[in-house]
């Protein structure tokens, strides 16, 4: 995903946003997951109980 930043002067710097990875133990194996993901993940969890 792209986006710019503006200067005083209104110039348009490209920027890059990234996403929030994280390494998370899931199902004994190690995987990469955002945050997003995460937090989606648990939320399902908490409401099955």
């Amino acid at each position: 995903m792209n986006s710019f930043t503006r200067s005083h002067s209104n110039i348009a710097t490209k920027t890059k946003q990234h996403v929030n990875l994280q390494t998370v133990l899931k199902d004994g194996k190690r995987v990469k997951a955002c945050a997003a993901c995460i937090r989606t993940e648990t939320k399902h969890l908490k409401a099955k109980v």
